[in-house]
């Protein structure tokens, strides 16, 4: 599946409160700690493998609750053939109904639905951002000769970045 959110390399530090560095920080940390107590230390744990989510939304993107995810209601091969027949029926007319830049303009097409609440506010009323830890290949064993070596460098990168 997909991760809401962007590696936190790209969201600029000027677009978060004290607040929500605060807690992307400490959600990071709480990853780490996470991993070392089941015995594995990540090795890479740096603001290119944390996405961060800033709208503080953790529900998935289902056609039925998500404004951003739209359904018709048809299944794909349904609705590909009643527009392609759509079609066929106005190019045999020789011209189309509308120009094509305005087809998508239909009343119907527009997102009416509030977006959905986050999860979870920070003491200012800012949504909670979210973290999410990937890329996984490097992990060892906290048990690895070299394991505290290589969480004490993923903490540094983290103390880096903030």
């Amino acid at each position: 599946g997909l991760v809401r959110g962007v590696p936190l390399y790209q969201v600029f530090p000027k677009n978060l409160s004290v607040q929500q560095s605060e807690d992307i920080f400490e959600q990071a940390v709480g990853l780490a700690a996470r991993l070392a107590k089941h015995g594995l230390v990540h090795c890479d744990l740096n603001e290119f493998n944390l996405m961060v989510d800033l709208s503080g939304i953790q529900a998935l993107a289902t056609a039925k609750d998500d404004p951003y995810v739209r359904n018709s209601g048809q299944s794909v091969v349904t609705a590909v053939t009643a527009n392609t027949q759509q079609q066929l029926d106005n190019m045999s007319g020789g011209k189309l109904s509308k120009p094509a830049w305005e087809q998508s303009l239909e009343e119907n097409d527009r997102i009416q639905e509030a977006l959905p609440e986050p999860a979870a506010r920070l003491e200012s009323g800012e949504p909670k951002p979210i973290v999410t830890l990937i890329d996984f290949p490097q992990m060892i064993s906290t048990k690895h000769p070299n394991a505290q070596e290589m969480y004490e460098r993923d903490m540094a990168c983290l103390r880096r970045f903030f």
